[in-house]
């Protein structure tokens, strides 16, 4: 599972990175975190519960200031790719914010209206809040921008909800 892994990350990257490439280091999550959650949708499609790993891996993580404290845009010299763990989680936070059919959406339109050339992450945060007919402000202000664990309602959103315990 591991090499599985490992392929589906780098062949994300040809969306991810390579056709779409960010316009600076400040957006390096529009390459690695895309291609991390990545991994995560090929799990799902093996038949993994992807909002169970989800709540697992917040939880894991809960009291862990490190990954906060990472910002997905502009997270600092030499932390540009570091906020893969972060990013993946704040995707699929996402997903479940707009819905499937409006985040792969999101990502179909990504690729495709940005092959070849650069984009920046807050170019994203705009297509996902057009595509999705949401105001995605304050999700992404904690998400992204946010050094802290992100409040309840961006971390567990809806089908998500908190798992019982």
């Amino acid at each position: 599972m591991i090499f599985d892994g490992s392929v589906v990350h780098e062949n994300a990257h040809q969306w991810f990175g390579d056709s779409v490439s960010f316009k600076d280091w400040r957006d390096g999550c529009a390459a690695e975190c895309f291609a991390q959650y990545a991994w995560q949708l090929w799990r799902e499609h093996k038949g993994a519960d992807a909002d169970g790993d989800y709540r697992s891996e917040v939880e894991d993580y809960r009291d862990d200031p490190s990954l906060w404290s990472v910002k997905l845009y502009d997270p600092g010299p030499g932390r540009e790719l570091e906020p893969a763990l972060k990013g993946s989680l704040m995707l699929h936070a996402l997903r479940r914010t707009v819905g499937d059919e409006a985040f792969f959406r999101t990502l179909r339109t990504w690729t495709h209206d940005h092959a070849y050339g650069n984009a920046s992450f807050r170019q994203f945060e705009a297509l996902a809040a057009k595509v999705s007919g949401k105001d995605l402000k304050g999700f992404f202000a904690a998400w992204v921008d946010g050094t802290v664990i992100p409040p309840e309602k961006y971390l567990y959103p809806g089908s998500l909800g908190r798992a019982a315990g």
